[in-house]
């Protein structure tokens, strides 16, 4: 898992230049914008997930009015309901915007950084002349663009899941008591396992395919750059063979990069559609241990419906990081063409 003395994977040297990322991004010139941003998302992100709270618990209210036949609440409560669903539609939104927005600044700060240490004597001419970087533009224009993207989208999920996994834990606890939270949390590390296993080859795919996506690109650019030259020689067999060849060897990383990512899918779509079951498993126990035998038959369809929303918001939440690894990784491969354009330019300058 090596090149030229980099590794690729979720380890250590990915956290060091993750770090180094956020440090740029403190200390950038707009740090208070890019805080203040993040922040607004985070609670964006809270709000969003209340409404969503509320929103799921609907489900448990037209149960039990529509088996009590309760012509009175029924029309309350659809309002109620309308209501709920347009500002939940309004809060996704919402976070869409502000995620997009922060990737924006993110990128910005980064891409300044980069400029201001490579653009400047010495620095550019000799990391092009050394070779030991491919495609320095395309790591400041392409690669920037979308680990900026990449990190806010990903951000708000990981801020808010340690506060909705503790406050869905306490609410499952107490309608399942103590074994349905623990099978939650045993299906989590299992997953969480599973999806660490195959992580790495496709952190290295995502930056072999970023390399010769570069290759490409400089292809494509020379074309334009020298097209008198090439015109003059009769030289245009020749281009469109090494254009050719890139194309080639794009496609074949990509080919690479989807087997790899096939296996991550399939993982984390089967802990998805599964943690349905596990939800089920864990609502049937105090239902056929008699906890709830004193219910009628409209107050037990409304409980189920609960319990049923808080086990899977619950199963949701988890499975919602282990498929923030398919980013992870994308974050990685980024960062790492990043970070090694930097720390070129700090060897040329040590």
């Amino acid at each position: 898992q090596a090149n030229n003395g980099y590794q690729y994977a979720v380890g250590l040297l990915m956290l060091r230049r993750l770090y180094r990322v956020f440090a740029v991004l403190i200390g950038s010139r707009t740090p208070r914008y890019i805080g203040l941003g993040c922040g607004a998302l985070l609670v964006a992100k809270l709000s969003a997930e209340i409404v969503f709270y509320y929103a799921g618990r609907l489900p448990s209210e037209f149960y039990k009015v529509l088996g009590d036949k309760d012509v009175k609440a029924f029309f309350p409560l659809l309002l109620r309901c309308m209501a709920i669903v347009a500002a939940a539609g309004t809060a996704r939104a919402a976070l869409d915007y502000g995620a997009a927005a922060l990737g924006v600044m993110m990128r910005s700060a980064l891409t300044t950084y980069t400029h201001k240490r490579y653009i400047r004597a010495r620095a550019f001419y000799e990391t092009v002349s050394r070779g030991t970087v491919d495609n320095p533009d395309q790591r400041i224009t392409q690669d920037v663009e979308r680990l900026a993207s990449s990190i806010a989208t990903i951000l708000p999920e990981l801020l808010i899941a340690p506060f909705l996994v503790v406050y869905y834990t306490v609410q499952c606890w107490s309608m399942a008591g103590p074994l349905g939270p623990l099978a939650i949390y045993a299906y989590f590390v299992a997953g969480a396992l599973s999806t660490r296993a195959v992580m790495p080859p496709i952190i290295r795919r995502v930056y072999d395919q970023e390399r010769e996506e570069g290759n490409l690109r400089f292809q494509e650019v020379r074309l334009t750059e020298f097209a008198e030259c090439i015109a003059f020689f009769a030289g245009e067999d020749r281009e469109r063979a090494a254009a050719d060849a890139a194309l080639g060897r794009v496609i074949g990383v990509q080919h690479a990069l989807l087997r790899k990512q096939f296996w991550l899918g399939l993982i984390t779509q089967v802990f998805s559609y599964l943690g349905a079951t596990v939800s089920y498993a864990i609502i049937a126990v105090p239902i056929f241990l008699g906890k709830y035998d004193a219910k009628t038959g409209s107050e037990l369809s409304s409980i189920i419906s609960m319990n049923a929303f808080v086990s899977l918001y619950l199963i949701y939440r988890f499975s919602v990081v282990i498929e923030q690894a398919k980013k992870l990784t994308d974050i990685a491969g980024y960062t790492a063409r990043i970070v090694q354009l930097w720390e070129e330019v700090d060897r040329i300058d040590d």
